[in-house]
């Protein structure tokens, strides 16, 4: 899709985003992933992944001073949980 400045803008979907982001962070080409990995593989993996960015950027927001904390907001501490059956339930007021 062309923008009125000539640049072109490209709207990938999630799975796509998520297997640019893994094609970019493991030098792994896209195309492979997308058509080579499951879903549940590219939805781990990137899940793992994207959780050690978050978690690095999370602690270097932990270590400032707390008068620096106090002027940026905090960082999630995950990017993607994960839970086991009975967290999910849990978290979604099942019992099992």
């Amino acid at each position: 899709m062309q923008a009125e400045d000539g640049s072109f803008h490209v709207h990938l979907g999630v799975y796509h985003a998520m297997a640019y982001y893994l094609s970019q962070h493991l030098h792994i080409d896209t195309d492979e992933i997308l058509t080579s990995w499951s879903v549940a593989k590219l939805i781990v993996s990137y899940g793992y992944h994207i959780n050690i960015q978050t978690s690095k950027n999370f602690q270097e927001w932990k270590s400032l001073e707390l008068s620096s904390r106090k002027t940026i907001p905090r960082p999630k501490e995950y990017g993607v949980y994960f839970y086991s059956l009975e967290e999910w339930d849990e978290v979604m007021g099942n019992s099992c």
